[in-house]
């Protein structure tokens, strides 16, 4: 059995996103590669983004920093 958790949340305050990313680096090592070496290798991940969907026209996210289980 597979338990799968995401999360797609939004902060206007640097370090409490920060915050939050080092809580998915706690989680990630204790997480699961599914069918590792095969074609269908699905990875756990982590990133941060910087977004500025608030601007007009809005422009696209820019990944600060990910981390990937293999």
């Amino acid at each position: 059995m597979i338990y799968r958790v995401t999360m797609d949340l939004y902060f206007d305050d640097e370090d409490q996103a920060n915050d939050f990313y080092h809580d998915g680096e706690v989680a990630l090592p204790k997480s699961v590669v599914i069918n590792p070496a095969l074609p269908g290798q699905e990875n756990g991940y982590i990133r941060l983004h910087q977004c500025e969907h608030e601007l007009q026209p809005p422009l696209e996210c820019t990944i600060i920093k990910e981390q990937i289980k293999y």
